[in-house]
């Protein structure tokens, strides 16, 4: 039996499942060709609380993302599997070809069916050239990444889905103990009280304001 969901504190026996499933998996991957996402149920936290527990679990600087649009599911991500770049007038359509390639060549496994989202995240410069400057050079024209570990939740369900490529399914113990750690940190941080989040207004501009703004950016 499969959960749904995992509860805050799974027993040994749902450890021990997906232990033996990621394992299973991993050991699959590496002898297989492209990106290969495994997806496994976690603990549903506010994104918040869960880019806060990842970012404690890892001290190596590895980039994090937060996604939470008014609708839909919210996403946290850590580190890199995959990256687009684009630059230049035709940023945008060169990085949406490559990212079609990218994520039609992901081959997705999920321990109850769920959580399989296709989804790079990053964004674009306004003008073409304009991340050449401070402080934005590190990110260039366009640049899109699937992280290498990331939470999705959506409703009432959580998942966790880690990409790896042939050569990093290899290192089977340690994506099994990353795994292991923040199951456990994502448990741990769940089940103690906290405060509560503080509330703000947030006022949506008009669509005159919002272009004036907008080619306000574009002409600096």
């Amino acid at each position: 039996m499969t959960p749904s969901a995992m509860p805050l504190r799974a027993d040994a026996g749902d450890r021990r499942a997906l232990t033996t499933f990621v394992a299973d998996e991993l050991a699959a991957m590496a002898r297989g060709e492209g990106l290969r996402a495994l997806t496994v149920p976690a603990p549903v936290a506010a994104l918040e609380t869960v880019l806060a527990t990842v970012a404690a679990e890892r001290a190596d600087g590895a980039r994090a993302v937060l996604w939470d649009p008014p609708g839909g599911p919210g996403f946290v991500g850590i580190g890199d599997a995959a990256r687009v770049t684009a630059a230049g007038p035709r940023r945008m359509a060169a990085a949406a070809a490559a990212s079609s390639a990218l994520l039609s060549g992901v081959r997705t496994r999920s321990y109850d069916g769920g959580g399989a989202t296709a989804r790079l995240f990053g964004g674009f410069a306004f003008v073409a050239g304009a991340a050449q400057r401070p402080p934005w050079q590190a990110f260039g024209d366009a640049q899109l990444i699937r992280p290498r570990w990331r939470y999705q939740r959506d409703g009432g369900r959580a998942w966790l889905t880690l990409t790896v490529d042939p050569e990093a399914a290899r290192h089977g113990e340690r994506w099994l103990g990353e795994l292991a750690a923040l199951l456990e940190a994502l448990a741990r941080d769940l089940g103690a009280p906290g405060a509560q989040p503080t509330a703000y207004p947030v006022a949506a501009l008009d669509a005159t304001t919002w272009r004036t703004q907008i080619a306000t950016i574009r002409g600096a």
